[in-house]
């Protein structure tokens, strides 16, 4: 996995040029409980650890879940990582039942993410994971208008899932300084393979880095 990091990212060199603040935001509402248990999550989260590792000088993966509610967890570190999302905080079933796992609110998460991180000069990588239904196709697109002044990209990744709404679009979006948001969606979790996911990432990134130097949106 973490060989397959570096390999794409010697073809895109460019995301590596900038040190990223790397957030994983994760999907904990109720339809996610199955992609938890079947260690579907946890296998993403090895993923995007790796991703992190490659990227951001910390190697530490900032982490966040979410369902109704949002809540910052602990970092996700080499000495974590291996079963994160059964044992920290009490594991997903506690996640799910303090952010009440009945329906799952992203604009709350982005706009708690922008709290934390939309003050900082570095460019944020924010990872977000999901499985679909969003709950508000405008807010996400008005969020999304307000942060492209900021150096802050939202990277979407749908596991399965369906209705992904807005996302499917984000292209669409008019009046966003910068194209701040990409889509990734996983039909085939198996298929696939590691260095396609994060090559795609990578340029996602690259592109947009290249974007934020242009416009002089960083130091």
């Amino acid at each position: 996995m973490y060989k397959a990091s570096f390999a794409a990212l010697a073809q895109v060199p460019r995301a590596a040029e900038r040190d990223l603040q790397t957030v994983l935001c994760a999907d904990a509402s109720g339809s996610m409980f199955d992609l938890y248990r079947g260690g579907r999550v946890q296998q993403m989260f090895d993923k995007f650890f790796a991703l992190s590792s490659t990227l951001s000088d910390s190697g530490a993966l900032d982490c966040w879940a979410f369902a109704a509610k949002s809540r910052q967890l602990e970092p996700v570190t080499l000495d974590n990582i291996r079963d994160y999302t059964f044992s920290q905080a009490g594991g997903y079933e506690r996640w799910m039942s303090m952010l009440n796992y009945q329906y799952n609110n992203e604009p709350e998460a982005m706009r708690d993410i922008m709290m934390i991180y939309g003050g900082l000069r570095r460019p944020i990588l924010v990872l977000f994971l999901t499985d679909g239904r969003l709950q508000s196709d405008w807010e996400i697109e008005e969020i999304l208008i307000k942060t492209s002044r900021f150096p802050v990209f939202w990277q979407f990744i749908g596991l399965y899932g369906e209705e992904y709404g807005v996302l499917n679009h984000l292209d669409e979006i008019d009046g966003r300084h910068t194209q701040n948001a990409a889509f990734l969606k996983m039909e085939d979790f198996d298929d696939f393979m590691d260095s396609g996911f994060y090559r795609t990432i990578f340029a996602n990134t690259a592109a947009w880095l290249e974007e934020l130097d242009r416009k002089q949106m960083l130091p």
